[in-house]
């Protein structure tokens, strides 16, 4: 999908996919890092153990979501 996408495309979304990334950024640094989440129809929640990506967000609260679909493997014969 390119361009904006409407209120119901973008619940689509959040309900079907399984891994978003949430991207931090402080002291200069800017993180990405893919999460599985959950979302409730009003609320992401992601799970994470402490590291990189809690710290920074600890630093800097302000953080972006983002939805990908997941690449798909293809095989074929040998």
């Amino acid at each position: 999908m390119l361009g904006a996408l409407n209120e119901d495309q973008i619940e689509t979304l959040l309900r079907e996919l399984p891994v978003g990334r949430i991207g931090c950024h402080a002291d200069g640094i800017t993180y990405i890092v893919p999460v599985n989440y959950v979302y409730d129809g009003i609320n992401v929640y992601a799970h994470s153990a402490n590291g990189m990506k809690i710290d920074m967000m600890r630093k800097n609260p302000e953080v972006c979501f983002r939805l990908m679909p997941l690449p798909t493997c293809k095989t074929g014969k040998v």
